[in-house]
């Protein structure tokens, strides 16, 4: 599991699928950051994925044109959490003199 709730988190990959839905989803995805807020169970049951706090926009091509969708949860494999590091009020390896 990579992310927690409450975890600001960055896409960094999209999952494998024909190859110009899976490019469209690259291109407007990847490197688009978004809040976890809930742990769900993706549509066939077997993938976690995180609900986001706000939806993203998505348009993919289809035989119609092009459809619009509001992407609300995102699997877990796909986002990289932002955490910060953990910093000292003192430096805790330096050598007493």
């Amino acid at each position: 599991m990579n992310c927690k709730p409450g975890d600001l988190a960055c896409i960094v990959r999209v999952p494998k699928c024909e190859a110009p839905i899976e490019a469209a989803l690259r291109d407007q995805l990847v490197g688009k950051f978004v809040h976890c807020v809930s742990l769900g169970r993706g549509d066939t049951g077997a993938l976690d994925v995180w609900v986001v706090r706000d939806a993203v926009r998505l348009e993919l091509p289809c035989r119609w044109g092009t459809l619009k969708i509001d992407l609300m949860a995102i699997e877990d494999f796909c986002l990289q959490p932002v955490r910060g590091v953990p910093v000292h009020d003192e430096q805790l390896d330096e050598v007493p003199a």
